[in-house]
């Protein structure tokens, strides 16, 4: 096990390189991003430089080329691991306005799907999915985009293993009420399936105010939103069926969700120390990993599944070998 510091505050989000060299963290109100070397540990190696019009909430590392891709303002930038430095961009056309609402990568490293805001350009205004064939360092082709028919908030985005649909989290706005002398909007959390074609197939209620992230399960059976309250995972094949729905310990509220490459187990993390492992047949945990470090915030897997790193409150991010 090792513990990665730094002069992030807190870690939302992270990820492991392929080849589990690196890691990739972000978070806070200024939500930098910080790249570690796993062999550097107590510092890390860089750090994008935090701007009031960026905000690096979704990033992946590329599992076949091994670029770090980081969805901001600005668009889509894929990144050298080892020094930050820019390979190639895919930008939105006025950062003032748009930005990425999410970002994920084919398990195979052939393709990207992101979902790009582009206030009445490329798309009118609204989230627009983009999906693009990537070719390793070079600047990926264009395949197909599509725009929702919602205009709600995009928490994120998952690519459905063995099919050509992906899914997407949306904040829907369904009022907005007045409360003394200001206003407050009220949400709902859905989830859209869409077609290849950009037909959306499915829409699936929660009950819940937000969703928080979206996560696939590499054998393409389950699918998983992150609500605070609850994780709910559906079965892909039959989505008609009510979710399956887990539950943090006590007054807990899930922080962070992944599926492990295997489809064996989804990992989940809460507002305490522990990092759980769920056996994806029985839905009973099968692993529980704990650490003095801090409450846990995100967890993520390398693509191999031999490793995992979660992060925490306190900024630290833990990396342990999965099987040890």
């Amino acid at each position: 096990m090792i513990v990665l510091s730094g002069p992030l505050k807190t870690v939302d989000r992270v990820a492991l390189s392929p080849d589990g060299a690196h890691v990739a963290a972000a978070g806070g109100t200024a939500r930098r991003l910080a790249v570690w070397a796993v062999r550097e540990p107590d510092q890390p190696r860089y750090l994008l430089p935090a701007a009031f019009d960026r905000r690096y909430w979704h990033f992946a590392f590329d599992p076949a080329g091994g670029l770090l891709l980081v969805g901001d303002s600005r668009g889509v930038t894929a990144r050298d691991p080892a020094d930050g430095a820019e390979v190639w961009r895919l930008p939105t056309r006025d950062p003032s306005e748009c930005g990425v609402g999410g970002l994920d990568v084919s398990r195979d490293g052939r393709e990207l799907l992101a979902c790009l805001w582009d206030a009445g350009r490329e798309w009118d205004w609204g989230p627009g999915f983009g999906r693009w064939e990537l070719n390793g360092r070079d600047p990926p082709a264009r395949r197909r985009g599509a725009r929702a028919r919602d205009d709600g908030v995009c928490q994120g985005v998952a690519l459905l293993p063995g099919t050509t649909s992906f899914a997407w989290a949306e904040d829907h706005d369904i009022r907005t009420r007045a409360v003394g002398h200001r206003y407050v909007v009220d949400y709902q959390a859905r989830v859209h399936v869409v077609s290849a074609a950009g037909r959306t197939t499915h829409t699936l209620t929660a009950g819940f105010e937000s969703v928080h992230q979206l996560a696939a399960s590499a054998d393409g059976r389950c699918l998983a939103a992150q609500f605070p309250p609850a994780v709910l995972v559906w079965d892909v094949g039959d989505l008609a069926r009510p979710p399956r729905e887990l539950r943090p310990d006590r007054k807990a509220r899930f922080t962070g969700v992944a599926f492990h490459p295997s489809g064996r187990y989804l990992a989940t993390t809460s507002n305490d120390a522990a990092v759980k492992l769920y056996d994806t047949t029985s839905w009973q945990v099968a692993k529980t990993y704990t650490w003095d470090v801090g409450r846990m915030r995100s967890v993520a897997f390398s693509p191999d599944g031999s490793l995992a790193a979660a992060g925490t409150d306190t900024g630290k991010v833990v990396v342990w070998d999965v099987d040890g």
